[in-house]
C-alpha cells in the first residue's frame, strides 16, 4: 500500500522541481537581444542575442553616389547601442567627419571615422530598396533588410532576455 502513495508523491515532487527550476531559469539575466522590428507595429522582422561588448554593422549603398557605407556599433554592459566608426569610399551627400566624435583615419581605399563612441541607443532606420541594400553584419552573417522591409521605418533596439528565452530561442 505504501508505494502505491509514494509513486504520486515522487511525481509531484519532480513536477514541483521542474516548475521552480523553469522559474529559476526565467528569473536568470541572459544578456541581451538586438531587435529590428517594424515602426508601425508588429512582430518582429529580426531578433538574435547579442552579448555586452558585441557588435553589429549596418552596410548599405549611398543612394547618390551608390558607394559602399559600414556603420560599426557596439553594445555596451546595459544594453545599450553605441557607433563606434563609419567607413566609406568618399564624402558624399549627409555623410563627413562630426568634429569631435572619432578620428579620421584611412584605411587602404576607404575613409574611416574610428573611435566615435557615441551612445545612440534604439534608433530608426528608414530600409532602402534593393539598390542601397540595408544589410545588418552579425557574427559573419548577413542578413538582407531591403529584402525584408523595403520602404519601410524599422526601429533598432535591444533588450534584455533570460536564460530560459535565450535556451529557448536555441532549441527552436
Amino acid at each position: 500500500m505504501k508505494k502505491v502513495k509514494t509513486i504520486p508523491a515522487l511525481i509531484l515532487a519532480a513536477g514541483l522541481m521542474v516548475i521552480i527550476f523553469i522559474i529559476i531559469l526565467q528569473c536568470l539575466p541572459g544578456g541581451f537581444q538586438l531587435t529590428i522590428r517594424p515602426k508601425s507595429g508588429g512582430p518582429p522582422l529580426l531578433a538574435f542575442p547579442i552579448q555586452p561588448g558585441e557588435s553589429f554593422t549596418l552596410h548599405y549603398f549611398h543612394s547618390v553616389n551608390g558607394c559602399p557605407i559600414w556603420e560599426k556599433h557596439r553594445i555596451d554592459n546595459r544594453g545599450k547601442i553605441y557607433i563606434q566608426e563609419e567607413r566609406f569610399v568618399a564624402f558624399a551627400a549627409g555623410m563627413g567627419h562630426w568634429p569631435g566624435h572619432g578620428h579620421l583615419t584611412r584605411r587602404g581605399e576607404y575613409q574611416v571615422i574610428e573611435n566615435i563612441n557615441k551612445p545612440i541607443g534604439s534608433f530608426i532606420l528608414r530600409v532602402a530598396d534593393e539598390k542601397q541594400k540595408h544589410t545588418i553584419i552579425w557574427r559573419g552573417k548577413s542578413l538582407n533588410l531591403s529584402r525584408m522591409a523595403a520602404g519601410q521605418a524599422v526601429v533598432i533596439s535591444t533588450n534584455s532576455t533570460s536564460v530560459l528565452k535565450r535556451l529557448w530561442r536555441n532549441f527552436r
